[in-house]
């Protein structure tokens, strides 16, 4: 006849520590489960955090108009996490006179153009509808551009003028019902550099650059606010007449006007 002998409890120590190593497998799994929740929330914020502004190109004309190419921009903001709209041309023109992150936003824009040399030109803003139309903007591919020598003779009334003088990287010159924003050389740039607004954007001081583009966006966003009727077009103007990057705010069209 077989006897069965009890054991001693202390042949058996996971008896006695069986509480102890319960609490520190639940302990390891609620760190792992506080890790993988953690990750998911990183992923998320990833997802809702998205750069609020950006500028996207709508399409690319092979051959536009008497032109190579031309590129057709919008701005863009986050609404929600999968929807995006795009801004209207008094936002626009407001947040690039008030913020420097979205004034760099637009010069890298213009600077990873394809284009060497190029025109810029706004859709043209209606009077009163400022707040209702979206904004756009084309760049018009110009190889005519490249082979002039760029000049600020054509602007010299507005340079040589003391108020000109004594700002240091941009001048204003007003004629008629037409604004003109021209950059300065300060002697240590090429004049390549002003042949066009992508040489422009890619070769000039970054402050100039930032100068010249918040200036741009007041005066648009003072003449679009004050028009009461009509069109405000914003170009850069004809730089085959007048072979030096210049902003030009007028209400009338130039002669390779695209819209």
């Amino acid at each position: 006849m077989f006897k069965f002998k009890t054991l001693p409890s202390r042949t058996l120590p996971f008896t006695k520590n069986y509480r102890h190593y319960v609490g520190r497998i639940l302990f390891v799994l609620s760190m792992l489960s506080a890790v993988n929740a953690g990750m998911n929330m990183q992923k998320d914020s990833k997802i809702k955090h998205q750069p609020p502004f950006s500028i996207v190109k709508i399409k690319t004309y092979p051959k536009y108009s008497s032109f190579e190419e031309a590129s057709l921009y919008t701005a863009t903001t986050t609404v929600s996490k999968n929807k995006r709209r795009r801004l209207k041309n008094d936002e626009f023109f407001d947040k690039l006179s008030k913020q420097l992150s979205f004034r760099k936003l637009f010069i890298r824009a213009l600077r990873k153009s394809k284009y060497e040399n190029y025109f810029l030109e706004f859709m043209p803003i209606k009077a009163q509808r400022q707040s209702e139309t979206a904004v756009k903007f084309m760049l018009i591919k110009s190889l005519k551009i490249s082979r002039k020598i760029p000049s600020p003779a054509p602007f010299s009334q507005y340079l040589n003028r003391k108020s000109c003088k004594r700002q240091k990287y941009s001048c204003i010159g007003k004629f008629e019902s037409t604004t003109f924003i021209i950059p300065k050389n300060s002697g240590n740039e090429p004049l390549k550099t002003f042949s066009s607004l992508g040489t422009f954007s890619r070769a000039a001081p970054r402050k100039q650059k930032n100068f010249m583009i918040k200036m741009l966006a007041k005066r648009v966003k003072t003449e679009i606010d004050n028009k009461k009727e009509g069109f405000t077009y914003i170009s850069t103007g004809d730089l085959l007449k007048a072979p030096w990057l210049h902003f030009r705010i007028g209400s009338t069209s130039t002669s390779y006007s695209c819209f």
